[in-house]
């Protein structure tokens, strides 16, 4: 009979436990083996481990220049702010503008008035005229489709005013005239004190203390149901003291609101004052007065489409023109130290295209003079 050898016994222990071992997180491969002892072979396994290491490589988002992220933004000038193409917000330099170019909404383009040539010979406008009476503009829309309009009677020419919205369809300057019954709280009636929004359907004015600024707004352009006048976007700007608000205008963007601030002890706080807002649905807020340039005139009655252009009239009723190439920048005379650019009639305005203006003449052979002998003309570019 064949015995069981002890050393067959130890070298079976041994492979047993071996092959009851397992290392964590590591591939294993499995290999069997037989004894071939007396008994008639026993069977062993022994595992041998495999570690396999990964490396990953990550490379650096390069950002794009300032000219590449201007240039996919479609921006040609001054600082503007845009996603790069590593998906970082930054603000980028456009550079500036050559030549005669302005800076608009950080593009470079030609300025709306471009030229500030115009006829000095204004051509009435029929359906805003009376002969015999002083016909006033207190404000027209930029594409002339509405204005607001003062007229003296046959009884008094130059003073108890009617005050009229006029509609047309552009480019027809052939108006209906509405006549619109004077509020309660809001003064429409006197000189420079009102004004119609860029889209013709709001009159802005002071109310009537002179202490502030009201709003009133028709349902549609061809009817004059005004509403009840509120403070709305005006309500931050009050006068203090013994100051008088006037002469309101608001810009084509509507995010520019300028009066002027008069009757002050301080001298140096009356003047020509611009208040902003960043967007049309939040109030404007308190105006600052505007810089030297513009403190030589009495009021602002317009400014151009591209905001580069700012019409103003001086104590003697003459019009001038002050510039800017950029709405970073204030407006200066371009012609300093000569005077600005002089433009013809008074309370002059301009279409939004700049090559028609519209404002106040005396017509050749006109035969009542003075106040009673005004009529509201176009000036043509030339």
């Amino acid at each position: 009979m064949l015995q069981d050898h002890p050393r067959d016994r130890r070298a079976a222990a041994w492979w047993t436990v071996a092959a009851g071992l397992s290392l964590a997180g590591c591939a294993q491969e499995v290999r069997t083996f037989t004894d071939g002892g007396a008994t008639g072979g026993s069977t062993t396994t022994t595992t041998t481990t495999t570690t396999t290491t990964t490396t990953t490589t990550t490379s650096a988002c390069v950002p794009e220049s300032d000219a590449d992220l201007c240039a996919m933004l479609g921006k040609t000038c001054e600082a503007v702010s845009g996603t790069d193409n590593c998906g970082a917000s930054r603000m980028a330099s456009c550079g500036t503008c050559t030549g005669t170019d302005v800076c608009v909404a950080n593009v470079c383009k030609p300025p709306v008035c471009a030229s500030l040539s115009f006829s000095g010979t204004g051509v009435p406008i029929p359906s805003l005229n009376m002969t015999g009476v002083q016909n006033m503009i207190a404000s027209i829309t930029p594409d002339g489709a509405s204005a607001l309009i003062r007229r003296g009677s046959a009884a008094n020419p130059c003073a108890g005013y009617t005050v009229y919205i006029a509609d047309a369809t552009p480019p027809s300057m052939s108006y209906a005239l509405s006549a619109i019954t004077p509020f309660a709280t809001m003064d429409i009636v006197h000189e420079e004190f009102a004004t119609l929004g860029p889209l013709g359907l709001t009159i802005i004015a002071a109310n009537t203390a002179h202490t502030g600024f009201l709003a009133s707004t028709r349902s549609a352009q061809g009817k004059a149901d005004f509403g009840a006048p509120v403070p709305g976007d005006f309500a931050k700007i009050t006068a203090t003291g013994t100051q008088i608000l006037s002469n309101p205008y608001i810009g084509p963007g509507q995010l520019a609101f300028y009066y002027v601030v008069s009757g002050d002890a301080n001298a140096t706080n009356n003047g020509i004052y611009q208040a902003t807002r960043t967007a049309v649905s939040m109030p404007f807020d308190p105006g600052v007065r505007m810089p030297a340039d513009v403190q030589a005139y009495q009021y602002v009655t317009a400014v151009s489409s591209d905001a580069m252009t700012l019409f103003v009239q001086n104590a003697n009723f003459g019009m001038a023109a002050l510039t800017r190439t950029s709405s970073t920048q204030a407006y200066t005379n371009p012609n300093a130290p000569a005077p600005a650019p002089i433009l013809p009639g008074f309370r002059t305005r301009p279409l939004t295209d700049c090559k028609t203006l519209v404002g106040t003449c005396i017509p050749p052979g006109q035969p009542v003079g003075g106040c009673a002998g005004e009529h509201i003309c176009t000036f043509a570019g030339m």
